[in-house]
């Protein structure tokens, strides 16, 4: 079957469902066919045989930032003011913007905390604080599988938007590689916005490629 046959066969099977689809010739002929893009998303991995680049930790130590370790008790107890956060990093018009309200941001992360989404926290899980305020967070847990749909997975990584502080996500991603390296983790992967452009460069910048590419589409409903 063509790619145009399958994208026809599938928007009259599934017309008014939504999708998602990995194979990119077809996404753009349902695209063609009326189909509207909710998301375009790259799953990037990083294999941890390979060295974290020196010194890449301590990138705002000078700032006075600091980045520890964070417990499922932790993120639970914070986490009013790290759901705020959230929803402060990706307010409405971002490309991975999700919750309506930082409270529901917030009871998200609490369902982290608990293990009830992909998987349990890993201790490797790192928040950053400076001036005794958290500037922001990286979470991961322990996706069932292998690496790259599986395995040691950055669930959530945000930041403080307002923070004169710079490299704060690379410092907390870089103190969870270096973590999960020493522990003997070997490798770990996460899922990013095609549209967030900046993050993907941080990715790629710390060793991240990309494993996959998936589209989620709205098909149109039928006519008949």
């Amino acid at each position: 079957m063509s790619g145009a046959d399958a994208a026809e066969a599938a928007a009259a099977e599934f017309a008014g469902w939504v999708v998602s689809i990995s194979d990119e010739p077809l996404a753009e002929a349902l695209s063609a066919r009326g189909a509207i893009e909710l998301r375009h998303v790259l799953v990037m991995s990083r294999s941890l045989r390979q060295p974290v680049p020196p010194g890449a930790a301590v990138v705002c130590a000078a700032d006075g930032m600091t980045v520890w370790p964070l417990s499922a008790q932790q993120l639970i107890r914070h986490s009013r003011e790290l759901g705020e956060l959230h929803y402060t990093a990706y307010p409405p018009g971002h490309p991975d913007h999700r919750h309506l309200a930082a409270a529901v941001a917030a009871d998200e992360l609490l369902a982290i905390a608990r293990g009830e989404i992909l998987g349990p926290l890993m201790p490797q899980s790192r928040v950053a604080v400076a001036k005794r305020a958290i500037v922001g967070a990286c979470l991961l847990v322990d996706r069932p599988g292998q690496a790259p749909e599986g395995g040691p997975w950055v669930i959530d990584i945000f930041r403080d938007p307002d923070s004169p502080l710079t490299g704060i996500g690379k410092a907390l991603l870089t103190d969870v590689l270096s973590a999960s390296r020493t522990r003997g983790l070997p490798a770990l992967s996460l899922v990013v916005s095609h549209r967030n452009v900046s993050a993907r460069n941080l990715y790629a910048e710390l060793g991240f490629t990309v494993a996959e590419e998936s589209w989620i589409l709205a098909l149109p409903a039928s006519n008949a």
